[in-house]
């Protein structure tokens, strides 16, 4: 799953998890 920070993650669970951190990062 990629992210808006360009990370690829490998599933849905991982991309809810991680998913704030490019908003978090900006």
């Amino acid at each position: 799953v990629p992210t808006l920070d360009g990370t690829v993650l490998p599933s849905n669970a991982q991309a809810s998890l991680f998913g704030s951190l490019p908003f978090l990062e900006m």
